[in-house]
């Protein structure tokens, strides 16, 4: 999560590796697809980057993208309150409660889901389409799956470490 100014994925990414990928929590939803086919941009329905970025982990549950959640995971998605929010373009926008909010309210932090959201994330930049999961699985190239395997092999064999030391 690179949201902020000087943050930690930030130093690991100038002290590591090019390889790092800053995913920033904050500002507009960008200028995307809600779902593959879908006429709706992200920027029309999620009033920021955050409600976008957790609002794909609903979108891919609800489209049977994601199954077998770990359940800490999933009661920390389920515990973000959002509210609709203003009209843009037609549509009515949603936002998810800020961060601070949520944990104030619940008195703690919703850090795996915000992991899961990460992973989410870095699927889609690397293929994967919301609604789209069934052609890709049969293809054998779901995106989501790869990235989840290649940051388990760096968890395990430490590769972060590793990079951090050349």
């Amino acid at each position: 999560d690179s949201t902020g100014n000087a943050t930690l994925a930030s130093e690991f990414a100038h002290l590591w590796s090019h390889k790092c990928v800053p995913i920033d929590f904050g500002g507009n939803a960008p200028e995307r697809p809600v779902r593959a086919g879908s006429q709706e941009m992200e920027s029309q329905v999620y009033r920021n980057r955050v409600t976008g970025l957790w609002f794909a982990v609903r979108e891919a549950v609800k489209l049977g993208q994601v199954r077998g959640m770990p359940r800490d995971c999933a009661q920390e998605g389920c515990q973000r309150i959002y509210k609709e929010t203003n009209k843009v373009q037609g549509f009515v926008q949603v936002q998810v409660e800020p961060k601070d909010d949520m944990k104030e309210r619940t008195k703690e932090s919703p850090d795996l889901m915000d992991s899961f959201v990460i992973l989410l994330e870095m699927a889609r930049r690397h293929g994967f389409q919301l609604g789209q999961a069934k052609t890709m699985v049969k293809r054998g190239e779901n995106p989501l799956l790869r990235t989840a395997e290649r940051i388990r092999k760096m968890i395990r064999g430490h590769d972060l470490v590793e990079v951090g030391n050349v």
